[in-house]
């Protein structure tokens, strides 16, 4: 006999927020990206950018560090209200130079299959 005593409410539940729709400009499968036309802040024409990448990350995986600089690519070859100019020069050093091996050499340091991370800075060099 308790429900007469305490109020009983039914909570509605929120819609669910709209999920963002990615866009990949210059590196189609890497970098996703939202376009923002409207935001306050947009990519600077004739930016400079150098990356430092020293962390290998997980053997089989993408390098993190790499998809962040496809990111970065995206973002001003498309994100913004119009393109921008950049540069970017990305330095590899320590475990990170490792993502560099052909898929042989990284195969048989990392009992892997091949280099997770070759197809992405394949794409990093047709994009400039």
């Amino acid at each position: 006999m308790l429900a007469g005593r305490w109020p009983v409410r039914l909570h509605r539940r929120r819609p669910a927020a709209p999920q963002p729709e990615y866009i990949h400009p210059a590196i189609l499968e890497f970098g996703k990206v939202v376009h923002l036309p409207d935001a306050a802040q947009q990519p600077r024409p004739d930016s400079r950018i150098v990356v430092d990448l020293t962390q290998g990350g997980e053997p089989g995986k993408l390098n993190a560090g790499l998809e962040k600089v496809c990111r970065f690519v995206n973002i001003y070859a498309g994100a913004g209200a119009r393109p921008a100019r950049v540069d970017i020069v990305v330095v590899l050093h320590g475990d990170a130079t490792l993502i560099a091996l052909s898929d042989e050499a990284y195969a048989t340091r990392f009992q892997t299959a091949a280099n997770p991370s070759l197809t992405c800075l394949r794409e990093l060099r047709k994009a400039g």
